[in-house]
């Protein structure tokens, strides 16, 4: 696409932007600003002719749009989170956040399809009565920071934040009107509540039964010293074994042990592992938990001078001798240890549920179908020309969904097409990463910083094409959409370089009243403090925090 074209199409679609949000604004279109329903695995969501596959398990098709909702309703927590911590959230860390969405989508089928062959179910009363105890919860909570004029408008913001739109000031929510759009965001099939309680209902089946004692808490404090001999099934330099060639040489070595080699000069000269030539396969302060139970309890049921038989571990096949085992207790053992034994067995379910979830997947018949989920596989691994080729393949599907995966994948995409010189291309995807933010409901403004990080990045494709005032434009338009210092001080440098004196003087001037403002929040805060202290009889807790009606508008 040549620049002049790109320049009438960007023009065009800022005019269409403009008299849309003018519309919105006058007669107040709510359907602009609607979450669009997504069907579910509950309601044979995947079933349809057209609908978008993500992955099989078992033949069973698991819908892209599982991911979809799965990612919108992490990142609508993580923008909140950010925006609270005043940090902004990175394009180029978002197809991350959606790769991992995809992955536990393709988790929640595998453990729905346990739950059904175990006839674990959730029924639609006991998904009402949550609801209800998590409105009364939610409710409780803001009456007992806020007043009720400011509970009213705070509602507005809440209900705006979980559907990804900008609130309209002057809005209130009474509490009837909150809990009737709670109860039927909740209820409805496609937020996945029933989907998380099942699993929540098999989790509890699996790690209800595990149970600590004070010896076990005692026994997670030791530390072994060890030595190890590891045969690896994709050994360093050396051809890859099957499984069962690996333990035959365990199984070779353990032999030689039994007859009296002397354990850490086998290591130096057998071992797999590439330190064991220097250290002899020694291991030092080993604990309980870091590895699989397996091993654990190979490992911590030897006597000290005792060897393992062969046990397979995460990298092969391994034998190990206990050296020594020493128990090192914390100091405030004794006054803490229902605590720790409460938290000592939060780990152990933690750790029971990873497995038996590991074990269902390692035993599931997964196939990924989604071009977007191969590209960022392939982008973990560093396979960047597969993955470049992969996102182009898959543009079509996040052009017709929108919103902010589009905005990621776009964005990855130009960035993986920059890294090439192909910044022609590269600025196409960049202005379409900043055109899905635009009209995704409410994200631009949400998300002011991946605005500004496309159209820097557009900004600097112009650069690199010799487009000097196109990039200009596209670099003031960074700085127009964004509160973040560290664009501003970048804009500055860039300008400085092209030779903008005005720009970079209004960046300087931009920055000089940023830190005004902050050292003006720092006095602030300061006096607070000591106002508080003063008002206190004796010494005091530190102030809580802000409460929500305090928190700055997004």
């Amino acid at each position: 696409m040549s620049i002049q074209r790109m320049r009438r199409r960007f023009a065009v679609q800022l005019r269409i932007a403009l008299w849309a949000l003018l519309l919105a604004f006058i007669i107040g279109l709510p359907l602009l600003f609607s979450q669009a329903r997504i069907p579910t695995r509950e309601e044979g969501g995947g079933g349809g002719a057209g609908a978008q596959v993500l992955a099989r398990v078992n033949d069973e098709v698991v819908p892209k749009s599982t991911a979809d909702r799965l990612f919108e309703r992490g990142t609508t927590q993580l923008l909140q989170y950010y925006a609270a911590a005043g940090q902004p959230l990175g394009m180029e860390t978002l197809w991350r956040f959606r790769l991992d969405a995809m992955g536990q989508a393709v988790e929640q089928e595998i453990l729905l399809q346990q739950a059904g062959r175990l006839g674990v179910s959730v029924s639609k009363g006991e998904v009402k009565q949550r609801v209800q105890d998590m409105i009364d919860q939610e409710l409780a909570y803001y009456k007992s920071q806020l007043q009720r004029e400011a509970l009213e408008q705070y509602l507005v913001q809440v209900a705006a934040d979980a559907e990804n739109r900008v609130a309209r000031q002057g809005d209130t929510m009474s509490e009837r009107q909150f809990r009737k759009w709670r109860l039927e965001t909740y209820t409805d099939p496609a937020s996945g509540l029933r989907n998380d309680m099942t699993i929540e209902r098999l989790q509890q089946s699996v790690v209800g039964p595990v149970s600590v004692t004070e010896e076990d808490l005692l026994q997670s404090y030791d530390a072994a010293t060890l030595r190890r001999i590891l045969v690896s099934l994709r050994p360093a330099g050396g051809d890859e074994r099957t499984e069962e060639q690996a333990r035959e040489r365990a199984e070779e070595l353990l032999a030689q042990v039994n007859q009296g080699a002397n354990f850490a000069a086998l290591a130096k000269s057998e071992s797999d592992d590439p330190e064991a030539e220097q250290t002899g396969g020694l291991m030092e302060g080993m604990r309980p938990g870091w590895l699989p139970a397996e091993w654990d309890r190979a490992v911590f049921s030897l006597q000290p001078g005792e060897v393992s038989g062969v046990i397979e571990g995460p990298q092969g096949y391994e034998i190990v001798k206990l050296e020594e085992r020493s128990r090192q207790l914390p100091e405030d053992f004794e006054q803490n240890k229902e605590q720790l034994l409460s938290d000592f067995a939060n780990r152990q379910r933690d750790r029971v549920w990873g497995e038996y979830v590991a074990d269902l997947a390692g035993r599931a018949d997964i196939e990924i179908v989604d071009k977007e989920m191969s590209a960022y596989r392939a982008l973990t691994e560093n396979r960047q020309e597969e993955a470049l080729a992969l996102l182009r393949d898959a543009v079509p599907q996040a052009q017709q969904a929108g919103g902010l995966g589009a905005a990621a994948l776009f964005y990855e995409l130009a960035t993986l097409l920059a890294s090439q010189n192909e910044w022609e291309e590269a600025a196409e995807f960049y202005a379409q990463s900043d055109n899905a933010l635009s009209w995704g409901r409410g994200l631009g403004e949400r998300l002011p910083s991946g605005r500004a990080q496309a159209l820097l990045g557009m900004g600097q494709a112009y650069e690199k094409l010799g487009e000097t005032e196109e990039a200009v434009m596209w670099y003031t338009a960074a700085g127009n959409v964004t509160e973040v210092p560290s664009i501003h001080a970048q804009l500055r440098s860039t300008f400085e370089r092209l030779g903008e004196e005005e720009l970079a003087e209004e960046e300087k001037e931009w920055m000089d009243r940023y830190e005004q403002r902050q050292r003006e929040r720092e006095e602030e805060l300061a006096a607070q403090q000591q106002a508080f202290e003063e008002q206190q009889p004796g010494p005091q807790p530190s102030p809580a925090p802000e409460s929500p009606a305090q928190w700055p508008d997004e």
